[in-house]
């Protein structure tokens, strides 16, 4: 498994067809299950990147983490919540978007803001405040209504 990330994030600016199809056949053997979830979840989550060529395949990888369970899954994020903020800021803002319009998720990212370090909930607060000001209603009220319940 950790050959297969490790292709992944090789190729992970897909500036080719042969790195995008590289990134799509390893993401198709990627296995559901991991001795530790947590940490391969947060593996994956370092594969993102602003900056690729064909950003339509990250989406691939998007929905690979969205299918493990929302504690894991959010865990994760959180754990790799600095990485994605410095490398990976639109698709950062992406899967918060996503998690707030979840309500199994957007309930997980409370409970565990609750109990993350204080460097993660920093960040994540951040992006939420700037969700406050969005032009999106939806994505305002969510972004207001967790920060009310996470604190």
């Amino acid at each position: 498994m950790e050959d297969l990330i490790k292709v992944l994030k090789g190729n992970k600016h897909l500036r080719d067809e042969n790195e995008v199809t590289k990134f799509e056949s390893i993401l198709a053997e990627l296995p559901e299950q991991s001795e530790d979830q947590v940490a391969y979840v947060t593996q994956l989550f370092d594969v993102f990147v602003d900056d690729c060529d064909h950003s339509e395949v990250m989406w691939g990888l998007l929905h690979f983490v969205e299918s493990f369970d929302d504690e894991i899954y959010i865990s994760s994020l959180l754990l790799s919540i600095n990485g994605l903020s410095s490398k990976a800021k639109d698709w950062l803002e992406i899967i918060l978007s996503r998690v707030l319009n979840n309500d199994n998720s957007k309930s997980q990212l409370i409970v565990a803001l609750k109990n993350c370090s204080e460097v993660e909930n920093t960040t994540v607060i951040e992006m939420l405040e700037s969700f406050k000001a969005d032009e999106e209603p939806l994505l305002r009220d969510q972004a207001a209504a967790v920060l009310l319940e996470s604190q």
